[in-house]
C-alpha cells in the first residue's frame, strides 16, 4: 500500500518538477572510479582551482563571463569552500584544474581537453554549448558536455544555470564504493 501512495504522489510531483528543470540540457556526466570529492579540499588547501577557459561566448565581455563561471563554480560544488581562479599565475603546485571549451565540435574528446590538447570547435548558432572536466595534470577524473539555447551575455540568468549544471555534475557529492582491494595510491 505504501508503494502506491509512493507512486501516486512522488509520481506526479516528479513531473511536475522536471516542468521546471529549465532550458539547461547536457549528456550524462562521466565519472572516474577513483574520483573523490576530497579532491576539492585539497585545491583549496592548495590556493584554488586553476579554470582555463577555451573559446568563450562573450569574447567581448571576457571579464564578466570569467567572474560568472569561477563564481558559479564556487557555489556549485559540496565540501568545503574553494576558489576557483582563471589566472595562470595564481597557480601554487595544486594539480587540479578545471577545463572548459565552449563550442566544442562533435567529436571533441574530454580526454584531450584534461591533456590540454586543442579541442575542435563547431558552430552553434542557435546554442551555448559547453565540455567541462575536472582534470588532475592530464588525467580526467569527471566531465561533462552542457547547452542552452544562446543568450548575449554572461548575466543572463540562463548562462548561470549552465554553469551551475556542469559545476554539480563535475564535482558529484560522492565517489562510488570501491572494492577494498582494488585502490589507487597517489603520492
Amino acid at each position: 500500500m505504501l508503494r502506491l501512495i509512493f507512486f501516486l504522489v512522488v509520481g506526479p510531483l516528479a513531473l511536475v518538477l522536471s516542468g521546471c528543470a529549465g532550458p539547461v540540457n547536457s549528456y550524462v556526466p562521466y565519472k572516474a572510479s577513483n574520483y573523490d570529492p576530497a579532491f576539492l579540499g585539497y585545491g583549496a588547501k592548495k590556493g584554488g582551482i586553476f579554470t582555463e577557459i577555451t573559446n568563450p561566448p562573450f569574447p567581448d565581455q571576457q571579464a564578466a563571463t570569467d567572474q560568472i563561471i569561477t563564481r558559479t563554480l564556487e557555489e556549485s560544488h559540496f565540501g568545503p569552500p574553494v576558489n576557483f581562479y582563471v589566472d595562470p599565475a595564481l597557480q601554487q603546485g595544486s594539480p587540479y584544474r578545471v577545463r572548459l571549451a565552449f563550442s566544442p565540435a562533435q567529436n571533441a574528446n574530454a580526454d584531450r581537453l584534461c591533456r590540454g590538447e586543442q579541442v575542435p570547435v563547431a558552430e552553434y548558432p542557435e546554442q551555448i554549448r559547453v565540455m567541462a572536466a575536472f582534470c588532475t595534470s592530464d588525467y580526467r577524473y569527471t566531465s561533462t558536455v552542457a547547452w542552452i539555447p544562446r543568450v548575449e551575455s554572461p548575466d543572463d540568468p540562463t548562462f548561470t544555470q549552465l554553469m551551475r549544471q556542469v559545476g554539480v555534475q563535475i564535482f558529484p557529492p560522492r565517489s562510488e564504493p570501491r572494492d577494498p582491494g582494488n585502490f589507487i595510491l597517489f603520492q
